[in-house]
């Protein structure tokens, strides 16, 4: 009987780590999402091209994640900054790929406006971001 309370207390304490994580990973995200936008924004107001716009705010939006995500979100982790930065960075060329093909597919699909398609869009692909940054990256839950 003590065994199922071991790992009944292992899960709660699992799942409480895991929305720990996940909301500091989240307000991470949004606050950094946030730069991104205004960086899209402004370049495409200048005339950048949406898709170039969308690199370059992702860009900067991610590295600043990352140096957010390594000093509060995985506070802890045996993950060295420079080595932890480049997975993040090949994970978020990965995910760059995939914001890329389902903004334009969700642009050509809907018609609704940059922005909008690119929030949703954020959304989904930052959820898989933290799973796969949780236990691949920094491997701290």
């Amino acid at each position: 009987m003590v065994g199922v309370w071991y790992c009944i207390d292992d899960m709660t304490g699992f799942i409480s780590r895991f929305f720990t994580r996940l909301g500091g990973y989240g307000t991470s995200g949004v606050s950094t999402y946030a730069l991104d936008l205004l960086i899209i924004a402004i370049l495409v107001a200048y005339g950048t091209n949406h898709t170039m716009a969308i690199v370059i705010g992702y860009i900067i939006g991610v590295s600043v994640n990352y140096f957010l995500c390594h000093k509060v979100v995985y506070r802890g982790t045996a993950q060295k900054f420079w080595r932890g930065y480049i997975i993040f960075i090949v994970l978020a060329a990965i995910g760059m790929g995939a914001i890329l093909l389902l903004v334009e597919l969700f642009l050509q699909a809907t018609g609704w406006n940059l922005l909008v398609v690119r929030t949703i869009v954020a959304a989904i692909v930052g959820f898989f971001g933290f799973i796969i940054n949780t236990f691949f990256n920094f491997r701290l839950l």
